[in-house]
């Protein structure tokens, strides 16, 4: 509700990230709370420039919660997300994008 209703680039409230107040440097998360309320607006575009990488791995997420929910009735899908190579590719992913944010600054 917070985030639909406050623009985090508009009110002081909303932390910041330490590592890049200290030294310059985006990780991973860097915009996300300004992605979050471009969302909760529906401006996908937008928030897709605060953080590319979380609206991409929103349908990650979605299909996680969604095979440990129904995991009884979809248990292939199930146990596609709690295989190693699922959360490996999840924190490859993470780390190649902190890396090429900073480098071609994105």
């Amino acid at each position: 509700m917070l985030y639909y209703q406050y623009d985090p680039t508009q009110t002081e409230c909303f932390p910041k990230c330490p590592l890049y107040g200290l030294w310059g440097i985006k990780c991973p998360g860097c915009g996300s709370q300004r992605m979050f309320h471009s969302l909760l607006h529906l401006h996908i575009a937008e928030a897709a420039r605060h953080n590319l990488l979380f609206v991409l791995l929103i349908p990650i997420l979605l299909f996680t919660i969604f095979s440990r929910v129904f995991k009884q009735q979809f248990p292939y899908l199930f146990n596609i997300t709690v295989h190693p190579a699922y959360s490996t590719f999840i924190v490859i992913t993470i780390c190649l994008w902190w890396i090429l944010r900073n480098v071609f600054n994105w």
